[in-house]
């Protein structure tokens, strides 16, 4: 057993790596390969790769530590708050017009009010993982564009914890179970407010603690440091009740201002350990979970909410860009930054599964378990698709001056 699974775990990631080099030698991001790696060695196919909890939690791992990466490079709290202005609408705009795009969808579906509303909360959630591992792949990760893309993803996180709390909160009412509403709505607005609280503790305070590792003689302590805080700061947003993610990002924009952790071998070894093993492991999983008969069977249905949702989404992050006088490909850029689904969606049509399977008189005639098909192939789809449309539009669109004075500015 266990040799089989060592030897699987060799096969995903040479494969991964392998169709990685493949995908960026035809200009397409290597996360692409390392979808199809899933797609090819899992179910489906081969069925040589199975997603067990273990290879579950690799992909955890892997996904904690390219957000954390995100953040200790490019999570300048200042460059952040540079373009709030911008950020703060895309971010609102993409959490409400798409919702009540859903939702009146849904409803005209013969889907209830409180499934419409479910589908509509997860399908509002944007991967922050594939919208920053598809800026990097464009090389605008550093740019005014993935500084937007950032403070847009963290609000668009935090308005998703609202609106599912209120969204449960709703279906406990509704189905007639024990809930206050707006008891939940508080305890989750209180539960941010703690955890921003710690983290600005933190970013203020932990930078010169960490300096009392450089006594420390045994070896790799400062790597392990490192570990330990991005470990503790995902597993502390998660149970504050935001994604881990979240804590991860922070976790790398606090150690970015530590100076225990500036020099580029404390980089070079964390990204060693992510891009060579545990980030295609992420994407390599997450091919794994694709059906081909949930694709056949939910086709038609999926592709209406791809298309509904690409263009709200994409069409309101563009326009919000260029009122705020961003150039036409920078914001193509940022809409197709806020489209891929991931880890979020999961949980919320998850949560109404096992709502469904409590509470079975309240849905019944509802295809609870297609309408979860379609969202996971929403998903897959919009993860697939991200970098692939963020590559033609980097290739086709050629940069304006404008672009070029960022680029230069940018450079300096």
């Amino acid at each position: 057993m266990a040799f089989s699974f060592i030897l699987t775990l060799a096969l995903l990631i040479l494969l991964a790596k392998v169709l990685g080099e493949l995908a960026e030698k035809v200009k397409l991001p290597s996360l692409v390969g390392e979808i199809l790696a899933g797609v090819l060695l899992g179910p489906q196919l081969l069925n040589i790769f199975e997603a067990s909890e273990t290879f579950h939690v690799f992909a955890e791992i892997g996904i904690i530590l390219l957000i954390f990466i995100a953040g200790f490079e490019h999570g300048s709290i200042k460059d952040l708050l540079k373009y709030k202005k911008t950020s703060i609408l895309i971010s609102v705009l993409s959490s409400t017009l798409p919702i009540i795009a859903v939702v009146i969808y849904a409803l005209m579906q013969g889907f209830s009010l409180l499934i419409s509303l479910f589908l509509a909360v997860a399908l509002g959630a944007t991967s922050m993982g594939v919208s920053l591992r598809s800026l990097m792949g464009v090389g605008e990760i550093d740019s005014k564009v993935g500084k937007t893309v950032i403070g847009s993803l963290v609000l668009n996180d935090i308005t998703g914890l609202i609106l599912l709390t209120g969204v449960v909160g709703y279906a406990e009412i509704t189905t007639g179970a024990s809930g206050n509403i707006y008891w939940q709505l508080g305890k989750v607005m209180l539960s941010v407010l703690i955890f921003f609280a710690i983290f600005y503790l933190s970013f203020m305070y932990l930078p010169k603690m960490t300096t009392w590792f450089m006594r420390f003689k045994v070896e790799e302590a400062q790597f392990s440091l490192a570990i330990i805080i991005i470990l503790l700061s995902a597993w502390a947003a998660s149970n504050f009740g935001l994604s881990s993610i979240i804590g991860a990002f922070f976790s790398g924009v606090i150690l970015s201002r530590s100076p225990v952790f500036e020099n580029h071998t404390f980089v070079g070894k964390v990204s060693s350990l992510s891009y060579g093993f545990f980030i295609p492991l992420f994407f390599a999983f997450t091919g794994s979970q694709l059906s081909f008969a949930n694709f056949l069977a939910n086709i038609s249905r999926t592709l209406i909410f791809l298309g509904l949702i690409t263009t709200i989404q994409v069409g309101c992050a563009f326009l919000t860009a260029k009122l705020n006088k961003y150039t036409s490909r920078e914001g193509l850029l940022i809409g197709l930054g806020m489209l891929p689904y991931g880890e979020v969606s999961l949980v919320v049509m998850s949560a109404l599964i096992s709502l469904s399977v409590l509470k079975p008189e309240f849905f019944v005639g509802q295809d609870i378990q297609g309408l979860f098909s379609s969202v996971m192939l929403l998903i897959m789809l919009s993860i697939l698709l991200t970098p692939i449309l963020m590559k033609i539009v980097n290739v086709l669109m050629l940069k304006t001056p404008a672009d070029i004075k960022t680029k230069m500015t940018r450079g300096k």
